[in-house]
């Protein structure tokens, strides 16, 4: 687990994907998953609003790529994924951030085929308050 001052969003992102039966989820680069396998992704968070009490309001983004041998089981999970994110809870694990809204930014596209899998992404934008 990560320490309370650290944003655990991609950590609580990977872990309900890993609730949905793809335990092949983890935070690493799309470099590490070309013979298969699912990446989360941290963005570079865009600050919104800045409170007198040192709260604020941040867009977060997430990008999850799904690497799979078969295009329709890439292009599968990558939608059940975007179907289940937006509804899921997303609430941080640590206390770091509480969360607003959840949306998915890009429907699952395909992005590349590399060493016989099929690559797609996926982008959500997480509005939350950080404390």
């Amino acid at each position: 687990m990560l320490p309370d001052d650290v944003i655990d969003l991609a950590e609580v992102v990977t872990h309900r994907i890993q609730d949905m039966g793809y335990d092949d989820a983890k935070i690493r680069r799309i470099a590490d998953i070309t013979k298969g396998g699912i990446a989360v992704i941290r963005g570079r968070s865009v600050p919104e609003n800045t409170y007198f009490d040192g709260s604020r309001d941040l867009m977060f983004p997430i990008r999850i790529v799904v690497s799979r041998e078969k295009y329709a089981d890439a292009l599968e999970v990558a939608s059940k994924i975007a179907d289940k994110m937006p509804n899921a809870d997303l609430s941080s694990e640590n206390g770091s951030y509480r969360l607003t809204s959840s949306a998915v930014d890009s429907q699952p596209q395909e992005i590349d085929q590399m060493n016989g899998c099929h690559i797609f992404e996926l982008n959500i934008n997480c509005q939350i308050t950080t404390f």
